[in-house]
């Protein structure tokens, strides 16, 4: 988790770079939404059943550019559990986090059009507190407190005009407390609790006179920016042939005796005013350039596929001990097979390593059986068979020390390599 949200973060401030128009385009939005949750605990004692709750929410966000965004939300959430055994659990979060929002349509599709353009797609990632309530009856606790949770989702957004847009959204609450249920008293280490939401919601834009940020395209916004950038030099030139023209007929009034010369005169200054013309025209068009434009989207396409084949590889995770891959690892395998079969002149070479723990024909054996179980779920989504070879090398080139369980697990893992 750590990995991806250096990765994420690291995205977000580059991409910060790209944009810093403010005075054209309106920022703030509102969102409001609400939805149901389900309480997912790990390392329980009991059996629990009827996880599911109502919530509601509202979030304040300043989009700074077509491609990312800032934000605080609030949420409160119900929560309560029946024990198989005996008893209830009852509790109540509010929850304040702060998170960064990354257009991911504008960012692998930037000129989109028409009923396109409206429909967005926004990750989200960011932190806070949540203050929570519980009165548990089976271990007779009742009480509040306070724990840190991390919010990470994606939201589907369709501008239905200048003020407002619905949106439909799925999201993971991650939340460090010991014991979050207080189900068992005098217990001791930390269980990690989770809330899955699945929310509807609409955004409200303080749009005023001015276009909002989020209704337009990152190849609109950058012609904008384009436009302001040589807005100066233009005003400028027009500027400086005025004051010559005024000048050249101020010349004309006072020496009729010199009319041919004056004439000249014009002729020669008409010329150089059509050669600022042109100057300015060809000035415009390489600003507009559609080669400029392609040569942004592959960069930026690129940059892209790069993140997804990282990505697909920091979240790989096999069942212990055994070479099945696990279903959370499927959505980022999924994205790393399109972005193989986009790029036809790739191969790749998956590497499996182990740990040095245990019979090292074994290890030998689970590596090339893991490096084989990625090789045929990327031939299974469409990727072709002779562009991808396996091979498994036990415990060589370890990454970390083998002399801690972290080292040993960071050890246990598949490689890529793309030429």
């Amino acid at each position: 988790m750590k990995k991806t949200m250096t990765l994420f973060l690291g995205v977000c401030m580059s991409l910060s770079m790209f944009a810093q128009e403010k005075e054209k385009f309106s920022h703030v939005s509102l969102g409001l939404r609400g939805g149901i949750s389900v309480m997912r605990d790990y390392g329980k004692y009991n059996v629990i059943e009827d996880r599911m709750n109502y919530l509601g929410g509202a979030n304040l966000e300043y989009t700074f550019n077509p491609l990312w965004g800032f934000g605080l939300d609030y949420v409160y959430m119900p929560y309560d559990q029946d024990y198989q055994d005996a008893g209830k659990l009852t509790g109540l979060a509010h929850e304040a986090t702060a998170y960064v929002s990354v257009n991911l349509s504008n960012l692998l599709a930037q000129y989109r059009s028409g009923h396109w353009q409206k429909l967005n797609f926004y990750g989200n990632l960011g932190g806070g507190i949540s203050f929570f309530d519980y009165d548990n009856t089976m271990s007779g606790q009742k009480g509040d407190d306070k724990c840190l949770v991390i919010p990470a989702g994606l939201t589907m957004e369709y501008n239905l005009g200048k003020v407002f847009a619905i949106n439909l959204g799925a999201e993971y609450r991650w939340h460090k407390y010991t014991d979050m249920k207080k189900d068992m008293v005098g217990r001791t280490g930390y269980d990690n609790y989770g809330f899955m939401l699945a929310t509807a919601g609409f955004k409200f834009k303080f749009a005023g006179s001015k276009k909002h940020v989020r209704n337009i395209s990152y190849e609109t916004f950058e012609l904008a920016r384009a436009y302001d950038a040589c807005a100066p030099k233009i005003n400028a030139l027009q500027e400086e042939v005025n004051k010559e023209k005024a000048a050249l007929n101020a010349k004309i009034v006072e020496q009729d005796a010199a009319l041919d010369a004056q004439n000249q005169q014009i002729n020669k200054l008409n010329g150089t005013v059509k050669d600022l013309e042109d100057k300015m025209n060809t000035y415009m068009a390489n600003v507009a350039s559609r080669e400029q434009r392609n040569a942004a989207e592959i960069a930026a396409i690129k940059k892209a596929q790069e993140t997804v084949v990282k990505e697909a590889f920091n979240a790989l995770e096999f069942e212990t001990g055994s070479s099945v891959i696990k279903s959370t690892s499927y959505r980022s395998l999924d994205k790393l097979a399109e972005v193989i079969q986009a790029n036809p002149s790739w191969r790749l070479k998956l590497n499996g390593y182990t740990d040095n723990s245990g019979n090292l024909e074994k290890n030998i054996q689970l590596s090339q059986e893991r490096a084989d179980a990625v090789r045929s779920y990327l031939i299974e989504k469409g990727v072709s068979a002779a562009k991808v070879t396996a091979e498994g090398h036990g415990p060589e080139n370890p990454v970390a020390s083998n002399s801690t369980a972290q080292g040993r697990a960071k050890n246990r893992r598949v490689e890529i390599k793309i030429d």
